[in-house]
């Protein structure tokens, strides 16, 4: 048993651990109309949050997160700030902001 294994209670260490609705197209695109809403309250760019929901390390990355706190009892509107918390560090670590808005 792997290390996620042992700290998550995985069965098997290849199978990671997204939320239950993520292969439901309906509920990943209001998952993602979430995420714009709350991101343009946070001034982030949608173009930035775009780039992060595009990029498939990103996404799994934000799935992945929404996975383990579903597995532990997190509510969806949980899983949702804790997403767009972590969108939000990623745009407060970001050097050249201004690229982003154009």
């Amino acid at each position: 048993m792997g290390l996620f294994s042992s700290l998550f209670g995985k069965k098997k260490q290849d199978e990671p651990p997204y939320p239950s609705w993520a292969s439901d197209s309906t509920k990943m695109t209001a998952f993602i109309s979430t995420l714009k809403e709350k991101a343009k309250q946070r001034d982030i760019p949608e173009k930035f949050l775009g780039g992060v929901m595009t990029n498939e390390y990103g996404l799994n990355k934000l799935l992945f997160t929404a996975g383990l706190m579903e597995q532990h009892g997190a509510s969806y509107e949980e899983q949702v700030k804790v997403v767009i918390d972590n969108i939000e560090k990623y745009w407060s670590n970001m050097d050249d902001k201004e690229t982003w808005y154009n």
